[in-house]
């Protein structure tokens, strides 16, 4: 355990205060395992006595969720285990510098003065967000980043900087090339506000900067299906490449996102009572899930091969494979955009309109709000419409 002497001088009326011997209260520790190694904050909290009468030391050990490669075999790796160790040591250095201040009895209003960004990664390691909420911060990360860097102080973050951040988001292009969706500015500015919320919460900001700031309401693209008659035509077409059919179309009769179809081996596929199941855990929620497939579905997995095999061979999805799907599509003759997502929505369509179960479907879809699930009932209505509209007239 390190110890710090801390002699320094405040300048007022030239009188020099002599701070007390202080023991650090946090260091910044790697442990090793395999070509990784993980950063740890350990930390000194005095002594206490067993209850065998021994004083010993009460120290604990936090994880900072940040990891450094052990031998780095590229510039890559070098540039991350730099940026990575930086952040770790800022950490380390801002908490000593809080427990240095409350044990000298210095009134504390350094917190304000702290790196945005610190308390932004801290903030998202410790709050136990969801997979996609973890990817959609990271994202927001980088968009921070982007606008004006990382070296913000949590008092900058005010009202115009706020605003400035959402103009930001609403004009700079994403990772495309392209305008970001509403829906993505909407995310974005709801877990950037969250992060504020929770500042004001401990104090560090007397107001949230962004209580005054609205946000446009996300415009949701109405969402595209096939209809039966084009997931045969799609069926009876050829395509040259047969997993990234098969990855398509078992898309369609299972309801699965593209992640979890590519991510599918053969011990996912679980037969019991002459019926078979998929069982697995989502990605995107990591939810463990069980789903029996319809005939159509055991059709299109084909023959099974050894349980750590991939469903869904060879297949390395990219923007190109899109372009494949679109062909196919044509060579088809249908005008529709043909996408991954078109084929989940394909099942959920067809699935609500033939059974009219909606927590059956909520399940299979993976959705944690029946809501999401609900938005079918308007393609379904449209159906009925169309179905109303071509009934011969007898009057």
């Amino acid at each position: 355990m390190s110890e710090i002497y801390h002699s320094y001088t405040i300048v007022s009326e030239s009188v020099r205060i002599r701070c007390q011997k202080i023991m650090s209260k946090y260091n910044l520790s790697i442990q090793y395992k395999g070509n990784m190694g993980y950063c740890f904050l350990d930390s000194f909290n005095g002594y206490y006595i067993d209850d065998n009468g021994k004083r010993k030391a009460n120290r604990k050990r936090e994880s900072l969720k940040i990891t450094l490669f052990k031998n780095p075999k590229n510039p890559l790796e070098k540039e991350e285990n730099k940026r990575n160790k930086a952040l770790a040591e800022r950490i380390v250095s801002e908490r000593n510098y809080e427990f240095m201040n409350r044990a000298n009895n210095i009134v504390n209003d350094s917190r304000k003065e702290g790196f945005f960004m610190i308390y932004f990664d801290n903030f998202v390691t410790n709050k136990g967000n969801s997979i996609s909420d973890v990817q959609v911060y990271h994202s927001l990360r980088k968009q921070i980043i982007g606008f004006r860097g990382d070296q913000m102080r949590i008092q900058d973050i005010d009202y115009a900087y706020c605003r400035d951040f959402l103009s930001y988001l609403q004009n700079s292009p994403s990772k495309w090339g392209k305008p970001k969706s509403s829906a993505t500015i909407n995310s974005y500015y709801k877990k950037f506000r969250l992060c504020l919320k929770e500042i004001v919460k401990e104090g560090i900001l007397p107001k949230n900067p962004t209580d005054d700031i609205k946000v446009p309401k996300p415009i949701h693209k109405e969402r595209e299906y096939l209809t039966k008659d084009e997931v045969k035509a799609l069926i009876n077409t050829p395509m040259r490449y047969e997993n990234l059919k098969r990855f398509f179309l078992l898309s369609c009769f299972t309801g699965l996102r593209h992640s979890d179809v590519k991510r599918l081996i053969w011990k996912n596929v679980v037969v019991e009572n002459k019926r078979h199941f998929l069982k697995f855990t989502i990605q995107k929620t990591k939810e463990p899930i069980k789903i029996p497939l319809s005939p159509d579905a055991v059709e299109i997995l084909g023959e099974r091969r050894g349980d750590d095999d991939k469903v869904v061979a060879g297949l390395v999805y990219s923007g190109w494979h899109n372009m494949i799907l679109k062909q196919w599509g044509v060579m088809s003759g249908i005008k529709k955009d043909i996408t991954p997502h078109i084929a989940r929505h394909t099942f959920a369509t067809l699935f609500a309109s033939q059974t009219k179960d909606w927590k059956s479907l909520q399940y299979i879809l993976g959705h944690s709000d029946i809501r999401t699930t609900q938005v079918y009932a308007k393609l379904i209505n449209e159906d009925v419409q169309d179905s109303m509209d071509k009934m011969e007239k007898l009057i």
